[in-house]
């Protein structure tokens, strides 16, 4: 089984900007994301879309529910350090 740490990041959305735009963000400014709410977002394991999934809250943190996988799990098919939840967590939209 592969112990390399790995970088997971989760992608909501992404936005374009132009430098001007990007120099004159300040606390407070709303950037307008692509992505609808109810979109799976990506769930990227070194830089590379391994799956996606559906944003929940569970125990009023921010978590994501995998609904889809798109490579190979990155502990090497087992479940590794990965949280396993059941469906009593409540979308991030509620």
């Amino acid at each position: 089984m592969n112990q390399a740490v790995r970088t997971v990041r989760i992608e909501f959305g992404r936005r374009a900007v132009d430098g001007a735009a990007a120099a004159a963000l300040e606390a407070g400014n709303v950037v307008p994301l692509e992505a609808g709410v109810d979109e799976p977002v990506d769930i990227r394991v070194d830089g590379r879309v391994k799956a996606r999934g559906q944003c929940v809250v569970i125990g009023g943190k921010l978590a994501v529910r995998v609904t889809e996988i798109i490579g190979p799990n990155p502990s090497g098919g087992e479940n590794g350090k990965w949280t396993s939840c059941d469906n009593t967590a409540s979308s991030a939209q509620e």
